[in-house]
């Protein structure tokens, strides 16, 4: 982290825009969230095709003669 903090001073030192610097911390602190919602959508999407055989079988409660 303060390596990162160190860089950061020195590209703005260096002349670059707070624009870009904040830019460039954003997505790379953004990374690991889109990798997490790209992994959980698919594990949603598996998990949806896998139940859905269960789901078709099912028959609702009025239905059934008690």
């Amino acid at each position: 982290m303060q390596r990162r903090t160190r860089e950061i001073g020195i590209r703005i030192t260096l002349g670059a825009e707070r624009s870009r610097a904040v830019r460039m911390v954003l997505r790379d602190g953004l990374r690991p969230v889109r990798l997490g919602l790209t992994i959980g959508t698919g594990i949603v999407v598996l998990a949806r095709l896998s139940f859905r055989p269960m789901f078709l079988r099912m028959t609702p409660l009025r239905s059934l003669s008690l």
